[in-house]
């Protein structure tokens, strides 16, 4: 690209896809000129790429398939944006190689609304609902019939139970899963709503369970039929050839311009902007050396508040009034050791690393933890650093740590955990809580054991009910409060070979999960008070034909036609007309509606009906969806399917190109059976840039349906000549059809008013769009040639220009302006012949008027000039000049023929009648 540009470098170009890449993939880029496709550049994906994390129609669909093979698991977590998830991963990670299993998950806004960032991009099958819009989801997923044999939930909240409502049977088992002490972090204000207040029924529902999991054995004690699951990981394998050097592609850096570590001279590369610290700051951490060194020479400290601290000859002198001070020596806790620039502290030695991967909290002590370990360095003389990477919660912890030397990062992706922690000599799971945090440590278990085991490295672990089984585990090493120096020693000083016990694996998780579930019970009734129900009851056929207008209904379209004669065929099935509409047309609409050249306020009238899912002709019904902005889009669509119990084994679409926004709506549109009707090419009317845009866009298009229908054998080929797919493999002629225009009247053929006799005009009518393709001049020197003949001409224009003008000066010509289908069948009863004034030009070409076939289908004979897009046919004269137009027109009007309704009647035409054959066949979703 850079090649290319004639500048220096290799940049490249961002892109986005709309579905899962699998490592090893190809990876094609081609390029278009508007008339050609080439083929510019291959090359395989270097890893996989997950599809967008957010829920959508897809994922649901994905779930409906897996759940209903044999033995299919669920995971239930009720929250996917931060750490719960964290969890739930563990549990779909130990069936995923053995069973079927689909990850369900809330998206809170209170936690960012978005997949926890650790395991954004993660291949694995999930449904990821946003918690405001569950309704819609939840319906839709009840009216599928999803339900899993096996539903492990994980967490006994309240979103946790009503998600394994909604994908459950009578026949399902259930398992209920513990890792913390759910009470307590019921109460933080960001979930109380619908933790605290619902813990009361959540601890009713879990009390009909079972069958429980725990990933600790102080959780084993308190819960009834418990079987422990550890965190448990895959055995990474170890390259010795590869450096255990953290990737170059860190999340996040320092948030502190220069991070000392502890006792050694190497600093971080300074961070981004949004991280750059304060004035102030600058004053205080970069000065810090300096400050601890002098710090040392003080022989008497006292301190504000009760850190972590220890030292014979510090006090604590709180923000009070009182004079009082408190002795921190019966507290145990630790002084800030000086130790950057401490001449006793060997600078050229290479520091031993310490490094913490996880959720950065108070009660994990990691504050505590980096006092320690500037001790540790000290006192031993060896310089050290501390890494610290996660999510800091609040914010002051990370600004704290960056002031006591930390090293500290933003959160890891997991496909990258693995290297960060071999980049480590040792790892810490945390530290000596803080004071108040017993109702947490006591049950909670930190996730880092396992990764730590699985990548080979000692891991120190603060000692507490929670770990008191671990301590005979090679590579775990248990530290009580102001252990930690001494634990750092034995892990560095040992040569046990560390390795993944069984029960920290994927395969014992399994064993695990297999014995719950052979205990687990049904308490599908228990949870029926939470399951939703769809009112809307599901078709069992529907053909949705979506159009890429906002007139369907109106003029009677091919969309309309098609629409008519599927549902008078197949009356039991369900046809709906789809448009999407941007409130800025809407308004145009509105704000055009008494123009009497524009067909705008009657569209408007029309458009209101469609909104409201309210218009229904001949039992077609006419809907619209409203998009405020591009962003809507997708969600507006999805909701829209959902609502309506649309899913691709009751589905068919017809689409129609090309459609405003569709690359907003492909991804969905990839599960169904999707057919496209070439109803005209809008490349004949565009150039430039625009040509280019829309000739790629039909090309996508064209090669997204299962079947393509041409409107004529000239659109047929201009889009399947070979040389304008290039190096794009074209559709295959077995997925082609051409299937020319035609007119079904239905009711309104039987309100045709009788011509009548004697000395009317001869009328003489034309309807269309008059805005291009007519041939002016022929118009006006037809009306001055028959002047005792009326010319009714009927069709919207959108700038008229002194052409049209002068023509309407004429007396004989009269403009009824747009009408409807249903009043333009009533003037056409009363007229004597159509006519078809049309230029010559490339839109003309690839036209197939169907106002021909409506023409002949209310008995009016045609006269036509002659264009490449209206084919010979009975009671059409297809004239090669004006002056034949003229002289075919003045011998009909001389001798006016009979209405000849052997044009019209209940047949369709073979190439119809396979069409809508073709469309009534049962949908098959696309691989």
């Amino acid at each position: 690209m850079n090649r290319a540009l004639g500048i220096p470098g290799n940049y490249g170009f961002t892109f986005q896809v709309d579905k899962a890449v699998k490592q090893g993939a190809d990876i094609e880029l081609y390029a278009s000129d508007g008339e050609r496709v080439v083929l510019v550049h291959k090359r395989p994906a270097e890893a996989s790429v997950s599809a967008p994390a957010v829920g959508d129609v897809s994922q649901i669909l994905n779930a409906k398939t897996l759940a209903d093979q044999p033995d299919s698991v669920a995971i239930t977590c009720w929250d996917g944006g931060h750490n719960p998830i964290g969890r739930a991963m563990v549990l779909h990670d130990s069936v995923a190689k053995r069973r079927p299993v689909v990850l369900f998950a809330y998206l809170f806004p209170d936690f960012g609304g978005a997949i926890w960032p650790p395991i954004d991009g993660e291949m694995f099958n999930r449904v990821l609902i946003p918690w405001e819009k569950r309704a819609t989801y939840l319906e839709y997923i009840r009216s599928l019939n999803i339900e899993f044999s096996t539903v492990w939930m994980c967490k006994p909240r309240l979103p946790t139970f009503e998600l394994a409502a909604n994908i459950s049977g009578k026949n399902s088992r259930f398992i209920l899963d513990h890792d913390d002490n759910e009470v307590h972090f019921s109460r933080s204000k960001p979930t109380r709503q619908f933790g605290f207040y619902a813990m009361s029924l959540g601890k009713h529902l879990a009390s009909k369970v079972t069958a429980n999991t725990v990933a600790s054995v102080s959780l084993a004690e308190e819960v009834n039929n418990a079987v422990i699951v550890r965190h448990a990981r895959e055995p990474v394998q170890i390259d010795a050839d590869v450096s255990a050097s953290p990737p170059s592609f860190v999340v996040r850096t320092s948030s502190a311009e220069e991070a000392s570590s502890f006792g050694a001279s190497t600093r971080q590369n300074p961070s981004s902007s949004e991280d750059s610290i304060t004035a102030i700051k600058k004053l205080g951490l970069h000065a810090m050396s300096l400050a601890n060194h002098l710090a040392s020479k003080v022989s008497s400290n006292n301190v504000a508040n009760p850190s972590p601290i220890e030292s014979d000859s510090e006090d604590l002198a709180t923000h009070s009034s009182s004079s009082e001070a408190v002795s921190l020596e019966a507290q145990g806790q630790i002084a800030d050791a000086p130790v950057f620039d401490d001449p006793t502290i060997s600078a050229g030695s290479s520091p031993i690393k310490i490094g913490f991967v996880g959720t950065v909290r108070e009660h994990k002590g990691l504050i505590e933890a980096a006092r320690l370990i500037r001790l540790l360095a000290w006192e031993s003389g060896q310089p050290y650093e501390f890494h610290v990477y996660g999510d800091f919660n609040p914010d002051s912890l990370r600004e704290r740590l960056d002031g006591m030397g930390a090293v500290t990062h933003g959160q890891v992706p997991r496909e990258e955990l693995s290297q960060i922690l071999r980049s480590f000599d040792v790892i810490l799971s945390g530290c000596t809580p803080a004071p108040g945090s017993e109702d947490i440590t006591r049950y909670q278990i930190s996730s880092k054991i396992g990764d730590a085991l699985a990548v080979e490295r000692p891991v120190l672990v603060p000692n507490g009910p929670s770990v008191a089984d671990l301590g005979e585990i090679p590579g775990v090493y248990l530290f009580d409060a102001g252990g930690l120096g001494d634990a750092v020693q034995a892990a560095m000083s040992t040569n046990e070979d560390i390795t993944l016990p069984p029960e920290f694996t994927l395969d014992g998780a399994f064993e695990a999960f297999e014995a719950a579930e052979d205990s687990a019970n049904s308490i599908f009734d228990d949870l029926s008070p939470l399951r939703f129900g769809g009112s809307e009851p599901r078709a069992d056929r529907t053909l949705v034909l979506l159009w890429k207008q906002t007139d369907a209904g109106f003029f009677g379209r091919r969309v309309d036609q098609l629409a008519r004669t599927y549902q008078q065929k197949y009356p039991d099935h369900r046809v709906i007309v789809l448009e999407f509409c941007h409130k800025s047309e809407i308004e145009h609409l509105r704000k055009t509606a008494p123009e009497f050249t524009s067909p705008n306020g009657p569209l408007h009238d029309l458009t209101e009906k469609k909104r409201a899912f309210s218009e229904i002709r001949n039992g077609v019904e006419y809907h619209m969806i409203e998009n405020q902005n591009v962003g809507s889009m997708q969600w507006n669509f999805e909701k829209y399917l959902m609502d309506n119990r649309l899913d691709p084994t009751n589905t068919r679409f017809v689409i129609y190109p090309l459609v405003k926004q569709f690359k907003e709506i492909a991804k969905t549109l990839a599960s169904f059976d999707c057919v496209i009707d070439c109803v005209d090419n809008q490349l004949s009317w565009n150039s430039g840039t625009k040509r280019i845009e829309a000739s790629v866009e039909y090309l996508k298009i064209l090669k997204s349906g299962s079947r393509i229908v041409f409107n004529s054998q000239e659109n047929h080929d201009f889009f399947m000549d070979p040389d304008r797919w290039g190096d794009l493999e074209p559709p295959s002629n077995e997925r082609v059809l051409v299937a020319p225009n035609w007119y079904d009247p239905e009711a309104y053929a039987e309100n045709q008013p009788s011509l009548s006799e004697g000395d009317e005009p001869f009328k003489v009518v034309y309807s269309g769009n008059l805005s291009d393709r007519i041939d002016w001049d022929l118009m006006s020197e037809v009306a001055d040639r028959l002047p005792l003949a009326e010319f009714h001409v009927v069709g919207g224009i959108r700038n008229p220009d002194e052409r049209f003008d002068e023509l309407l000066e004429r007396s004989n010509v009269v403009y009824w302006g747009p009408l409807s289908e249903r009043r333009l069948s009533e003037l056409l009863g009363q007229c004597h012949v159509g006519i078809v004034p049309h230029c010559a030009d490339d839109v003309a070409t690839f036209m197939n008027p169907l106002k021909v076939h409506m023409y002949r289908e209310f008995g009016l004979p045609v006269i036509s000039t002659q264009v490449p897009g209206i084919a010979p046919g009975e009671g059409l004269t297809l004239c090669g000049s004006p002056e034949e137009f003229i002289e075919k027109l003045a011998a009909l009007s001389e001798n006016r023929p009979q209405r000849d309704h052997s044009a019209s009647g209940s047949t369709l035409p073979q190439h119809v009648d396979h069409y809508i054959s073709m469309l009534a066949e049962a949908p098959s979703s696309p691989s």
